[in-house]
């Protein structure tokens, strides 16, 4: 699998009997290691004061623009999605595997940003709010 969205669809195909879909397959997905210090860390995210750089407010609901790593496919974009929004307080989300952004809209009043976050970790991709400086700086074009 080409990363953690194949593999779960995959595994989706298989439970629902298809598995010929995938015969072809010959190698597992490589997947982001989960440190538990980062996601700790992400309890920083939030902070209010913290939160005035890049999360946008209008009463009960809050956005941000996230940047991910790990995504590389639709089918990561689709396990994003599908499974954020099944969660609680989320509102929406968008992902767009060309930038490697999501915009995200969760009702404040029902979870926290630092949980939200986890959950992307958890299904093996890395997200952070977006930050135009520190992209640039990761940034090495092909």
């Amino acid at each position: 699998m080409c990363c953690p969205g194949c593999e779960t669809v995959a595994q989706t195909i298989v439970d629902n009997g298809l598995v010929s879909y995938y015969q072809y397959r010959t190698a597992p997905a490589e997947k982001v290691e989960l440190v538990p210090e980062q996601l700790q860390a992400l309890i920083h995210y939030d902070n209010e004061q913290v939160q005035t750089e890049f999360v946008r407010n209008s009463e009960d609901q809050s956005e941000v623009t996230l940047s991910l790593d790990g995504v590389s496919c639709a089918a990561c974009a689709w396990l994003i999605e599908k499974h954020m929004m099944a969660s609680n307080g989320v509102v929406s989300i968008r992902v767009n595997t060309t930038t490697n952004r999501a915009i995200l809209v969760w009702d404040k009043t029902k979870t926290r940003l630092s949980e939200l976050l986890g959950q992307i970790h958890g299904l093996g991709y890395k997200a952070a709010p977006f930050e135009a400086d520190q992209h640039e700086a990761n940034y090495h074009p092909p």
